[in-house]
């Protein structure tokens, strides 16, 4: 692929979906690893909201 054709502001939007991604894929994997404590409820909450978040940003990144 020519870099020289790529959109800068697509390009913009690279490194926080990679970090969303990341983000994603932590808290899915600590996400069984800790359904016995009480703090259980805001890492699933913050793992759904993640999610929904990739799929907004997916399309135009």
């Amino acid at each position: 692929m020519d870099p020289a054709s790529e959109n800068g502001d697509m390009k913009s939007l690279g490194y926080p979906f990679t970090a969303l991604l990341s983000l994603t894929g932590i808290t899915g994997v600590v996400f069984p690893l800790i359904l016995g404590i009480p703090e259980w409820v805001t890492l699933f909450l913050t793992h759904d909201a993640s999610i929904f978040i990739v799929f907004l940003m997916a399309p135009s990144s």
